[in-house]
């Protein structure tokens, strides 16, 4: 049971970041402005409003709750995503987070895992950083 929630978990995380593509070597940029650093939170998921369901196979279901990205002004980020895993029996709450490092170029920001191999990019305008992937769309405000 414990291997099946491991899976369930790296599966959301997957599909939450959904950009599996190698990180590679990003681009250098220069330190990070402070007007961008600070807490954003998760607002929309795909243009919806959260909570968000990401995963629907019938009787389990997982859905976003909330997420939190915090960019630091030394260039590093985490990001928490809290989530609800419905199995058709149970309905748990859990949180998972992420670590990396972050880059701005101009109204590009770019999200490289420290922990894994996800790197998301998007843009940052008006106390608002949108992350897009190849599946999905994070809209975190200020």
């Amino acid at each position: 049971m414990r291997h099946i929630q491991r899976i369930q978990r790296t599966l959301l995380i997957g599909i939450v970041f959904a950009a599996a593509a190698c990180r590679g070597d990003g681009p250098t940029a220069p330190p990070p402005s402070p007007s961008v650093a600070g807490s954003y939170q998760l607002t929309t998921v795909d243009g919806q409003n959260l909570p968000v369901t990401v995963v629907d196979l019938g009787t389990y279901r997982a859905s976003v709750a909330s997420g939190t990205l915090t960019l630091s002004e030394d260039g590093t980020y985490l990001y928490t995503v809290g989530y609800q895993l419905d199995d058709g029996i149970n309905i748990r709450a859990q949180a998972d987070s992420d670590a990396g490092t972050w880059t701005l170029t101009g109204g590009s920001i770019a999200l490289a895992s420290t922990q894994s191999s996800f790197s998301l990019s998007g843009t940052v305008s008006d106390n608002v950083v949108r992350l897009q992937s190849t599946e999905r769309l994070l809209v975190f405000r200020k």
